[in-house]
């Protein structure tokens, strides 16, 4: 049975994408991370993966920032690989995905409204948002 939380790491595509961050080289974890963030055509549906990952290094980059206290060793070790001179450049589209997710055309949004925890998700993402500010 897979984990499905309304924090960023409680879930198995965030845990699969921090696992992915520890095995990869600095160079590599720059680059995943702004294909992560590239923002989608406003028209064009975010899947929930996408959305899921969006999520999660927002909060990776929150904790990278100081601004977000992460407890979990494998995710610490995430945080540790994200190189600092990223994190400025990362900031603004972590900010636009963070509201893309919880939008029209999101999949994300979709099953946490199916799931009767959106207001309980949007609790959660709207720490992260205040902490990217």
């Amino acid at each position: 049975m897979g984990a499905w939380g309304t924090g960023p790491f409680e879930n198995d595509d965030a845990l699969d994408l921090v696992g992915e961050i520890n095995d990869s080289e600095p160079d590599a974890v720059a680059e995943l991370l702004t294909d992560i963030l590239d923002v989608p055509d406003p028209d064009e549906e975010m899947d929930e993966v996408d959305g899921t990952e969006a999520y999660a290094v927002a909060a990776l980059l929150a904790a990278k920032l100081e601004r977000l206290e992460v407890t979990s060793p494998d995710v610490l070790d995430a945080v540790s690989k994200i190189p600092t001179e990223v994190v400025g450049a990362l900031l603004p589209n972590a900010r636009t995905m963070l509201t893309r997710i919880l939008g029209e055309n999101s999949e994300f949004a979709e099953l946490w409204i199916e799931s009767g925890r959106l207001e309980k998700i949007r609790g959660e993402i709207g720490k992260i948002q205040r902490a990217l500010r």
